[in-house]
Formats: C-alpha cells, structure tokens, sequence
C-alpha cells in the first residue's frame, strides 16, 4: 500500500515543498454538508410562515423569529467560533457544528410529540410546542457561524492558490443549495387542516435525517490541517498570520476592510429580509406557499450557477474587484425589477425569472466577497476575517428585519388584495410593500457607493509571490490598488 506521502499531489504552480491531498475534497464535502444542514434547518419555515402561525398559535414575529434567532448567535457567539477556527483548529470546530446543528433538528422534532406538551390546556399545549421549538432552534443556530466561517479557512488550510476560490464557492454555496431545499421541501409536505400536526413531523423527522448524515460525513475527517501545506498561506512556517486579538485590532483600522464589512452588511441584510419576509410579502398578492418555496429554491440553485462561473474566472484572473462590483449592481438592478413585479398579481413567470437573476447575481458574489476580504485583510486569520464579515451582515439582518416588520411600514390588506391572497386567513396578513421599497432604497444608495469609490489591494496574492520570488532571488513586484 502507497504511504499517504506517496499519494500526495504536488501542485506544478507552488515549490515542491508545497502539495496538496485527496483528502481535502474529503474536509470540503464534511464543510459543504454542515452548511447545507445548518441553511435547511434555518429556512424551514419561512415558506410555510402562515401554517407555522396557525398550528403553534403564534404572531408572525414569533415565528419570525425561528430565522432571526440564526442571526441572533452569529452576533452572539461569532468571535468565539472565529476564535476556535482559527486558535484551536478546523477539525474541532466541524466537529461541534454538527453535534450542535444535529442535537437542535432533535430538539425540534421533539416540539411535534404531544407528551413533551406542558400541561394546562389546549392553548398551553400549543404554546409548550413552541417554546421547544425555539431552543432547538437555538441550538441549530448555534451551529451556523461555523458552518459560515469555515469556507474560507478549509480554502486558506487545504487548497493551493489556483483552487482557493473554487474550494470556498463549494462549500459557501452548499449554503444557498440548503436555503434551496428547505424553500421547497417545506410547503410540499406541510399541508392545513387535521393532517397539519403529522405533516410537521414528517418533515422534521427528514430534517433530523438530513443533520445525521452530515455527522457521519464529518466524523472521519476532523484534522486541522494536512501533513505538507498546499502554499505559502498554508504553510506554519512561512506565513506571517496574527493572533487573534492583533488581527481583530488590525481589522479595525483597515479602511477597505471596513468599506466592505459596510457593503456586506447591507447585502446581506437585505437578502435575509427577502428571506425571511418572502412568503408574507407574496402571498397578498395572489402567490401560494408552493410558489414561494420553488421562488426560494430557484432563486439559490441559479445562485449556485453564479457562484461557479464568477469563482472559476476569479480563479484564473484574479480579477476581484472588477467582477465583485459587476455582481453586485447586477443584484441590485434585479432585486430591484422582482420589487416592482411582484407587487401585481399572478405575475407567476416574470417573478421566477427575476429572483432566478437575482440570485445568480447576489449568491454569486458571496465567496468573492469573502475571498476578496482575506485577500484585503492579510496578515489576518481567514477565519476571524470571515467572521467579523459574517457578524456584521447578520446584525444588519436583525436590524432590517426587525425595523421592516414594525406598524409603520405594515398596511391592513386592500379589499382587491383580499380578493387574490393565498395566505392562511388565520394568519392575519399584512402587506409588506412599504417595507420592500424601504430596503430597495437602501440597498440602493450603498450599490452605488460601493461600485464607485472601492478599492483594495490582493494582500495575500502579493505574500505569496513575494515568497516565491524571495526564495528564487527574483524581483518583488510593488503592491498593486486594485479599482
């Protein structure tokens, strides 16, 4: 049998002490399966937002909060996991995602079984439901940070230069991937009336399933790092990475760090608004939970094919500025052009097609913008540049989620919406229209700065020709701005 040396592939564009492994497609599929988990089990019930509300007797912002509770950790517990990954390793890190994200799906089946009810009556035994429901959650959400942040490191840790950013678009868009099937696989089996209850434990049992296997896939694979490194940035005796608390201190006086952690806040905000809010802004004008959900699934399946084409072509040309401001106007156009359709009934088609651009564009640019940030933050960890990344973005979704459901932007339904909405009538709907122009605008405006004052430079790129070039007594290229 060959030693795991002799299996080991040498990368032809690194020195010969630089090679990669088989088994990092290994790490990346336990990195890409947790994330695709841990978006399931955030999503579940977005699309089925009026059932949620009717079967646990809750308000919508109660069951708003099943998804805000995922934004909620990151804020929470976001410097500790970017802490873990980057002080104590990947290998830990996957390992207790998993556990956490599988223990929160149980918890949550658990909320459908009548005897773990708090007695008291019909209406506590809903409201025991509910409460069991949300610290599963809790411990679902627990879990997201790393499944969020370790993209970037198992790309920075595994895979050689030429790779990095397919490796991150991999495992970041199992993300969207997951957000695609818990859109779809949610109004499918949840149904009203008597059936309701059975429904709902179907499908968590099938969530349940889902974090399992991610457990299994994980389990063999939790090293931190391989036996040579596959480049410069990888490797522990060459590169020049801070600790944890000096790459903090040097995020925060880094200006396009900083101008980017902006832009990212409100990318991001504004997609978890749409996400969230995307079956009660629909559904007052005649569009049903199922079309909601195969909105949501096409919406993140293109935006997986975006992801692949703008990742592929920033790997061969290193062109991240230039394509990152591309994808993000394009974003804001069609999210933009969804707004203004979706606001007249039975626009089924043009809606579809509009989300599918959007998410092509918007999913698109989310491993751009993470590789693009380790690129602008270099010397600091991948993992507390991700997460300092991720962090802002989903308090800008708590934020924007919360202001958008308050009564100034919440109108009672018109008399021809009445006619044409497809929500549960016991849900109470509102119509949401001022709150999508309110974020339209906002998205707007930061497009706009975005695409015509940022500018950075490849840092890391830079180190590791630096290196090369140092050990083969070549010239050192000056550090280029990149517009």
């Amino acid at each position: 049998a060959a030693s795991p040396r002799s299996r080991l592939t040498v990368d032809p564009e690194s020195e010969p002490q630089y090679a990669t492994t088989p088994l990092r497609w290994l790490v990346l599929a336990a990195a890409a399966t947790l994330n695709f988990s841990s978006a399931m089990n955030w999503v579940t019930f977005v699309a089925i937002a009026d059932h949620t509300e009717v079967y646990f007797q809750q308000t919508s912002f109660n069951v708003n909060m099943l998804s805000l509770v995922f934004m909620i950790a990151s804020l929470v517990t976001g410097l500790f996991w970017a802490w873990l990954l980057d002080t104590l390793g990947l290998g830990l890190g996957l390992w207790l995602g998993v556990w956490l994200n599988f223990i929160g799906a149980v918890v949550r089946l658990l909320a459908t079984i009548h005897p773990m009810v708090v007695p008291g009556g019909e209406d506590d035994e809903y409201y025991g439901h509910f409460w069991v429901l949300i610290i599963g959650q809790v411990l679902c959400a627990l879990s997201n940070p790393i499944s969020l942040y370790s993209p970037a490191k198992v790309a920075d840790t595994w895979f050689p230069q030429n790779r990095r950013a397919l490796a991150n678009m991999i495992a970041s868009m199992a993300n969207p991937v997951g957000i695609a099937a818990g859109m779809i696989v949610p109004p499918a089996v949840v149904t009203g009336g008597t059936d309701m209850p059975k429904t709902f434990s179907k499908l968590l049992i099938f969530l349940s399933i889902i974090s399992a296997i991610s457990v299994l896939l994980t389990l063999p694979v939790c090293r931190n790092k391989p036996t040579i490194p596959p480049s410069p940035s990888g490797d522990d005796k060459k590169n020049t990475k801070l600790p944890f608390l000096k790459g903090l201190k040097q995020l925060l006086r880094n200006r396009p760090f900083l101008f980017m952690a902006a832009m990212w806040s409100i990318g991001i905000g504004t997609f978890n608004v749409f996400i969230t809010l995307m079956e009660q802004m629909l559904c007052p004008y005649g569009y049903t939970d199922k079309f909601t959900g195969i909105c949501g699934g096409a919406m993140s399946l293109t935006g997986l094919v975006g992801a692949m084409v703008a990742s592929i072509y920033v790997d061969k040309t290193k062109n991240f500025v230039p394509t990152l401001k591309t994808f993000y106007a394009l974003a804001m156009l069609t999210m933009l052009g969804y707004l203004m359709v979706s606001y007249h009934p039975h626009q089924n088609a043009a809606v579809l097609v509009l989300l599918c651009l959007f998410g092509f564009f918007g999913y698109g640019l989310l491993p751009l913008m993470i590789e693009l940030a380790v690129e602008t933050s270099y010397p600091v960890n991948t993992a507390t540049a991700a997460g300092v990344l991720w962090m802002c973005g989903q308090l800008a979704g708590v934020i924007l989620v919360l202001v958008s459901q308050q009564p100034i932007f919440e109108r009672e339904l018109s008399t021809v919406q009445k006619e044409v909405a497809q929500c549960n009538a016991q849900a109470n709907p509102k119509d949401l229209t001022y709150a999508g122009l309110f974020i339209a605008t906002l998205g707007s405006l930061m497009t706009s700065v975005f695409v015509s004052f940022f500018r950075t430079s490849y840092k890391r790129l830079h180190n590791e020709r630096y290196a090369t070039l140092k050990d083969q007594g070549g010239n050192v290229p000056p550090l280029q701005v990149h517009y």
